[in-house]
């Protein structure tokens, strides 16, 4: 299915003879009819920066939830996780969480790179990665509190990112590398889950941004090409199509926009096709239900102190060693 542009602008001619306030409305009406139907995301040009809405119009990917039987079937052979449905997902991944909760940040990621490990062959990346939260305790609990302003002034150390080589790359390139490429994404990734956290708190009275920096948090999807020309690290390792999927957590019934992504980067030339955004979406869906299964039973349990280990080179290198033997 090819991808189409959407242009604002056509709709903004539409209100010409209305005040501004109510050209506004109409267009954040349109705008909501639209994303009923459509999957809206946005395409980059890494070389001018340019950006521009675009659609798919596949109803299928709106959904919460989309099942797929390769993931779905290998999920269960592997784990014992069923997930023919949203709601058998939700409950299965919990059972297994909590089979073993000594265990459970293992689980966790284990299911992680199994899931971007199959994410990489299908879209034909060389990575793909996630941001989460690693201080999920402290999150949980300061959310409950209504502490925002010490929510937004968590510094980016509370903050998470697992980034899976694919099975190419592990096979072809060595640990050490492999450890500093990861590291580097991890590092940026931590800065960019922090600039994120401020937008979920814009309308909040009470938060003061005079000393904060940050970006709205991201809500559309993206697809960037001729990347290799703008990023430093981009540059240095030829990466130049990236595809971005943002997702939201709950928590204590808030919406925390962005708190997790699913990422894929591809080297060389070979643009990302639409079908690539759509797995890369569909298999986002999977990894929501992963992620919120984690701060959902951490504030059943009410233990604030659960926390992620920080991500460092003496443990990623390890890890990535032992995913260079595993690869499921």
């Amino acid at each position: 299915m090819g991808r189409k542009r959407l242009h604002i602008c056509m709709f903004y001619g539409l209100y010409t003879e209305l005040e501004l306030d109510n050209k506004v409305q109409k267009l954040k009406e349109k705008w909501e009819k639209i994303s009923k139907t459509t999957v809206i995301y946005r395409g980059i040009n890494g070389l001018s920066l340019q950006k521009s809405e675009e659609f798919i119009q596949n109803e299928d990917l709106l959904s919460k939830f989309v099942f797929d039987s390769d993931l779905s079937s290998e999920l269960y052979d592997t784990f014992g996780v069923k997930s023919n449905s949203l709601e058998e997902f939700q409950t299965s991944i919990k059972e297994y969480f909590q089979r073993d909760l000594s265990h459970l940040e293992e689980r966790f990621l284990d299911l992680l790179n199994f899931i971007f490990l199959r994410l990489s062959d299908i879209t034909h990346s060389d990575i793909a990665f996630s941001r989460y939260f690693g201080n999920v305790g402290l999150l949980i609990k300061l959310d409950s509190e209504k502490d925002y302003q010490n929510i937004i002034s968590l510094s980016p150390k509370n903050y998470y990112c697992l980034v899976t080589p694919s099975k190419n790359m592990l096979e072809n390139v060595l640990v050490d590398l492999l450890s500093k490429i990861g590291m580097a994404i991890n590092s940026r990734m931590l800065y960019n889950g922090w600039h994120y956290m401020p937008g979920n708190f814009i309308n909040c009275e009470q938060v003061d941004f005079s000393e904060r920096d940050f970006y709205f948090s991201a809500v559309l999807s993206d697809v960037t090409n001729k990347d290799k020309y703008h990023h430093v690290g981009h540059v240095k390792l030829d990466i130049n199509n990236c595809i971005r999927v943002p997702l939201t957590m709950t928590i204590n019934g808030r919406a925390y926009k962005a708190l997790m992504d699913v990422r894929t980067f591809r080297r060389g030339d070979n643009e990302y096709s639409i079908s690539d955004l759509e797995n890369v979406i569909i298999y986002s869906k999977y990894v929501k239900v992963i992620g919120q299964a984690i701060f959902d039973i951490i504030t059943d349990k009410k233990d604030f102190s659960f926390a992620l280990q920080q991500v460092n080179r003496d443990n990623y290198t390890k890890n990535l060693a032992e995913l260079k033997k595993k690869r499921y």
